[in-house]
């Protein structure tokens, strides 16, 4: 009797023992679950909102089209014959310093520049009004040293050639090895006296000593 005793309070106290450890258990997953900042003992992280696209935009309007310009007066040299006449040639009757060998050879106006002002210029006076000519352009083989290149005129608003009178552009490629043709540029609205009647041109066409080549001289206007 007191062995059945015995058992019976031993089974029991095994039941009570089994029951405590599976409740411990269960804490124990309930505490695993949930954020895992908070089983870290962190503070659990904001909310991140999703990615969004970025705002459209209206795409940027294209560049302006390329002005355009038609000639007004161009001195083709290449319809000139061989000659060293300056009266076929058109220039170099007046205003003319610091060159030699002035002629046409081969549909191309050469000369020889032997200083540093060199220069020729219109045989007649052009007579046309100024807001006419919107740009002067000559096509030019330079091998001299000189990279820049001068235009004087005169109207009749202010007669006479002077330093205010005049507008300036560069070359690119120049120098005695150079085989480059290149256009320069002048623009005459960068001269505030550029208004009236334009009489003479006056063409600066280096500033050193060398060989000079120019295929056409051209006075445009844009084209509208």
């Amino acid at each position: 009797m007191k062995k059945a005793i015995a058992l019976i309070l031993l089974f029991a106290m095994l039941a009570m023992m089994f029951s405590m450890l599976a409740a411990c258990g269960k804490d124990d997953d309930d505490e695993g679950e949930g954020d895992p900042a908070a089983s870290d003992g962190g503070e659990t992280p904001p909310p991140t909102n999703p990615p969004t696209d970025p705002p459209e935009t209206d795409p940027p309007p294209p560049p302006p089209p390329p002005k355009e310009f038609a000639d007004v007066i161009r001195w083709n040299f290449a319809e000139i014959g061989d000659t060293d006449d300056k009266g076929e040639i058109g220039w170099g009757n007046r205003n003319f310093h610091m060159i030699e060998n002035f002629r046409v050879e081969g549909g191309i106006l050469k000369m020889t520049t032997t200083g540093g002002d060199p220069f020729f210029g219109l045989n007649v006076n052009l007579d046309i009004a100024a807001s006419e000519i919107e740009r002067i352009v000559i096509r030019v083989l330079n091998k001299t040293e000189s990279g820049g290149a001068e235009i004087f005129f005169d109207t009749d608003i202010a007669p006479g050639l002077a330093a205010e009178r005049a507008f300036r552009s560069s070359y690119w490629d120049f120098g005695e090895d150079n085989d480059k043709w290149e256009e320069i540029v002048f623009f005459p609205d960068d001269c505030e006296f550029w208004e009236g009647t334009v009489n003479q041109l006056r063409v600066d066409i280096v500033e050193g000593a060398g060989e000079v080549w120019v295929e056409w001289i051209a006075l445009q206007k844009e084209v509208k």
